[in-house]
């Protein structure tokens, strides 16, 4: 199942799957994000407001005597950069006797400058912010007291020149008054221009008087912060809790990859390249016998869920029945503690329960099991038959007093199952069988991990194949069919036990063709 392919359906379900991994990770982060946060060392923030004058003396200053149109935005950024410069953060550290370095920013709604200073003492951080504050007021006013001493410098040397120059005109016409008509003008306009300058000089004195006031003064003073604001808890916290999240969603895709097991419907029909599965069985507690073995699971002593699984199998084979020459068939898996002993009692029970004569054969030659469902003697049966071609007896299943099937048991075991069950007496034994039932039903060992199903696959209709939800992997399914294949069998369809009834729902099974050749080539 790929990550970019999922919907929303597909991580509910990942959820319900993985949710044991999804609170560990998630608890894992919020407590990483905790210590993470107790082993920070505490810091104290301290914030002192500065107030800046709403007329700046550079606006004055203009020697052309306009005052220039500067937003408050400009401004702003301006004193800015004049707190953060060399000339400021050098005062500071001559008070102090350390480096300071400071947070500065205006305010976005007052002609304020907020002054921050960060350290692990708090005290530390409230003298630190308070000198820097008033050293860039200092620096502030020394900048304009200067500004308005080199202004006045040089309107007070423009004012002398003019001066001099109309003393010299004025001198000229006083020498020659027949001057009077080409010197006038001059003189007029010398006038003006002192006139002009003496106000520019009246107006810098009165910045200058401002100064003294102050161009910025101090609105708020930093106090000693009583918490520090970092680490920041509930912020590292929530941090934590949406990275474990995140991680815990991650990790449980990573195992789903990583995991290589069927655990739907669709998840076994890809793996066995498309056959159809005419049987979900959904996973059920059974009871327990003296000793605390669990007991077998039939249909017959069984409701719910497990039953309408079996119900709708039983349903699928009987429409393969209809279309197909199906009187043998084989039920196998690729490991052991799969389901297939589980299943094959239950085929045979369900199918006796609508009237079908029923043969259940216990093949499973060295490790029988299906005398235990039906609880009946594991005595002679079809070892003794292949290994001598002695007379076998069927038994009839006594379990639930309905007497529904026949039951030929496995009989003792037999240390050379493999060269027996290639003498041929197995296929002897179903030809002559098959007359008398409707369905004969073979229970067989794991594919993988023994070679005797294979033997045994060659002499029958149609093969079932079975695989546990959350433990048969994808390999074992593609392995186990490919060997089915090779020796000509024909798989008619597969079932899933153990299945999460919250992700397969139970219905009946599709994609019937013909079981004279095999469904994955179909």
């Amino acid at each position: 199942m790929r990550a970019d392919e999922l919907e929303l359906t597909d991580y509910l379900t990942l959820g319900r799957r993985r949710w044991k991994t999804l609170v560990a990770v998630t608890i894992l982060g919020i407590l990483a994000a905790g210590a993470i946060s107790a082993l920070q060392t505490p810091k104290y923030r301290a914030t002192t407001q500065v107030l800046i004058a709403n007329a700046s003396v550079q606006r004055q200053l203009d020697l052309g005597g306009v005052a220039s149109a500067r937003d408050r935005e400009r401004e702003l950024r301006n004193e800015v950069e004049f707190a953060k410069s060399n000339r400021v953060e050098s005062a500071v550290e001559e008070s102090v006797g350390y480096e300071v370095k400071a947070q500065i920013a205006p305010d976005a709604d007052a002609d304020n400058l907020r002054i921050s200073v960060v350290d692990t003492d708090p005290e530390v951080a409230a003298e630190a912010a308070n000198a820097y504050a008033d050293a860039y007021i200092d620096q502030r006013v020394r900048f304009a007291t200067q500004s308005y001493l080199d202004a006045s410098a040089v309107l007070q040397d423009r004012l002398d020149q003019i001066l001099a120059d109309r003393t010299a005109l004025e001198d000229q016409l006083e020498a020659d008054p027949d001057l009077e008509t080409s010197l006038a003008g001059s003189i007029a306009s010398l006038t003006a221009e002192e006139s002009r300058l003496r106000g520019q000089l009246s107006e810098l004195e009165l910045v200058n008087q401002l100064t003294d006031i102050g161009v910025a003064q101090i609105n708020r003073s930093a106090e000693v912060p009583e918490s520090p604001f970092s680490p920041n808890w509930i912020r590292n916290l929530l941090l934590g809790l949406v990275a474990g999240g995140l991680g815990g969603v991650g990790l449980a895709l990573l195992s789903e990859a990583l995991h290589d097991a069927v655990r739907t419907r669709t998840d076994l029909r890809s793996a066995s390249n498309g056959l159809p599965v005419i049987g979900t069985i959904p996973e059920q507690a059974g009871g327990r016998r003296r000793g605390g073995a669990e007991q077998p699971m039939l249909v017959t002593q069984r409701t719910g869920g497990f039953r309408e699984g079996f119900r709708s199998l039983r349903s699928s084979l009987s429409l393969l029945q209809s279309s197909d020459d199906l009187r043998v068939i084989l039920v196998t898996s690729a490991n052991p503690s799969e389901g297939k002993s589980t299943t094959s009692a239950n085929i045979a029970l369900s199918m006796a329960q609508i009237g079908q004569r029923v043969l259940l054969i216990d093949a499973d030659l060295r490790s029988p099991s299906i005398h235990q469902f039906l609880q009946v003697k594991n005595q002679a049966g079809l070892s003794d038959f292949i290994s001598t071609g002695s007379d076998f007896t069927t038994v009839r299943e006594q379990a639930t007093g309905e007497q529904l099937i026949e039951f030929l048991a496995a009989g003792p075991p037999s240390d050379a199952v493999a060269d027996e069950l290639a003498n041929g007496r197995f296929e002897t034994l179903i030809d002559k069988l098959r007359g008398s039932f409707d369905l004969i039903v073979v229970d067989t060992p794991p594919i993988l991990p023994l070679s005797d199903t294979l033997q045994l696959a060659r002499s029958v209709d149609g093969v079932i194949f079975v695989a546990r939800s959350n433990s048969t992997t994808t390999g074992d399914v593609e392995e186990a069919l490919d060997r089915i294949e090779r020796v000509g069998a024909s798989v008619i369809g597969t079932v899933l036990t153990f299945a999460d009834s919250t992700v397969d729902k139970y219905g009946y099974g599709y994609g019937y063709g013909s079981t004279k050749k095999s469904r994955r080539n179909g």
